[in-house]
């Protein structure tokens, strides 16, 4: 069987998604994602995805060596140890500790797929690693693969990583549907001006308003780590991800 890669935008079209089956790659760039590539790159023990507040909070209160991170409307929640800045969060230590990560999109379109059996989390730092993952769970289980891309068309930094990604499917030998071949075009057209491109976007153009230039230099680089967070533990309104070597190293290979 040759594995077939998609493309979706945003929160609505992952909504019951978890219902098809299939193996699903998260694309938030700007910064959910590489939040929690980041964190497992500096030893977190594993992230902890929540949709709210109070969910965070409690894990806070029931969990040791627990760390809370993550935004609203761009700024630090109050009281949390982090805001959702990957670099802030490489200059601090979360060796051996649990993040628990709160962003205002990213989170909660996981929640929206969490039902799903293979969650994998991607972008531009670990693209080829998550490919690889992908590529050998797709072709084990006889499944396609899903990119989900969290911003609409628009913020289209998660559109050309997801572009980016399917390009590397491709030559592993999945089939690209329609939406997957115009993200990798994409891609393709514009990989020589990315940096340029994605600091000028709605979402790159807030960042740098706001002093996160540093946010997207980080963001852009490619393979950076070869970490890929998978979902390993799930909880009602809390869902772990490990890096895919330590949850199933089984299914890494």
């Amino acid at each position: 069987m040759i594995s077939k890669v998609h493309v979706l935008f945003g929160l609505e079209n992952s909504v019951e998604l978890e219902k098809k089956n299939a193996v699903f790659i998260i694309v938030d760039v700007i910064r959910a994602g590489t939040m929690m590539i980041c964190s497992l790159a500096s030893g977190a023990k594993g992230v902890y995805a929540v949709p709210d507040l109070k969910t965070a909070w409690l894990l806070k209160d029931r969990i040791e060596n627990c760390i809370l991170a993550g935004e609203r409307d761009y700024k630090k929640v109050t009281g949390f140890d982090h805001g959702n800045s990957p670099t802030e969060l490489l200059e601090n230590s979360v060796s051996q500790k649990y993040v628990v990560l709160t962003t205002s999109n990213g989170t909660r379109i996981i929640h929206n797929v969490g039902k799903a059996k293979h969650i994998l989390i991607g972008g531009f730092l670990n693209a080829t690693a998550v490919s690889a993952i992908a590529y050998n769970l797709s072709k084990r289980k006889s499944l396609d693969i899903v990119l989900i891309a969290c911003g609409p068309i628009e913020e289209c930094e998660d559109w050309l990583a997801a572009g980016f990604i399917a390009s590397k499917l491709c030559d592993l030998g999945c089939e690209l549907d329609e939406d997957a071949q115009l993200a990798t075009e994409s891609y393709q057209r514009s990989k020589n001006a990315l940096y340029d491109i994605i600091k000028n976007s709605a979402e790159g153009a807030k960042l740098k308003r706001l002093g996160y230039e540093g946010d997207i230099d980080l963001c852009l680089q490619i393979d950076q780590y070869p970490f890929v967070p998978t979902v390993c533990i799930k909880e009602p309104n809390a869902y772990l991800f490990q890096d895919v070597k330590d949850a199933y190293p089984n299914e890494s290979s």
